[in-house]
């Protein structure tokens, strides 16, 4: 009966031509295996200095940054097309509802001055309804004895539960590599 192999001790290295060093992104990278890039620019990129933060923040910190010039609606990315009264009037009513909204993207790189990535249209509508006056709610689908009502003759207890609804924020932090945020418009736009 053969007699079975001893493990490798754990001070052997593996040979130099097994391990290759990837000198753009610092680190070793095994023979056989890709190292960290976006196959998108072909950029390598090190996955340590990415910094994202996720906040759970409430409309009302939200509508209160945006008066204050805190979020930049114009954001980056690409420009949607504004969305209507009626679609606008959804996001509101799907607040009421306490339906939770989708998640916002903000490049937070300067962190007084926030550039929405993704969510440009629900924030627009936010702050047209919370902050701007300028919207009354229309063509809603369950609430329809709120039509037409501007936030500020909500009831109180309305009023209170859009400004308490929190949302999740993704924040990309200051030092991230600039070609994640882009990466990160490229994904979110082809939903991956």
């Amino acid at each position: 009966m053969p007699e079975p192999k001893n493990p490798a001790p754990i001070e052997e290295q593996p040979a130099a031509a097994e391990v290759a060093r990837d000198e753009t992104a610092g680190a070793e990278v095994e023979a056989g295996q890709a190292s960290p890039e976006d196959s998108a620019t072909g950029q390598a990129l090190d996955p340590t200095a990415i910094r994202m933060e996720t906040k759970a923040l409430t409309v009302d910190e939200l509508a209160r940054r945006m008066a204050e010039g805190g979020i930049d609606l114009a954001g980056s990315g690409e420009p949607a097309a504004p969305w209507d009264a009626a679609a606008r009037s959804r996001v509101v009513e799907s607040l009421l509802l306490r339906l939770p909204l989708p998640a916002f993207y903000f490049d937070a790189s300067a962190p007084e001055h926030w550039l929405v990535i993704d969510g440009r249209n629900r924030l627009a509508a936010l702050d047209a309804y919370v902050n701007g006056g300028s919207l009354g709610l229309t063509a809603l689908e369950f609430l329809d004895h709120l039509e037409g009502q501007a936030f500020e003759a909500l009831p109180r207890h309305f009023q209170r539960r859009i400004l308490e609804t929190k949302a999740t924020c993704h924040l990309i932090q200051e030092g991230t590599p600039g070609p994640v945020r882009d990466a990160l418009v490229r994904r979110l736009d082809s939903g991956g």
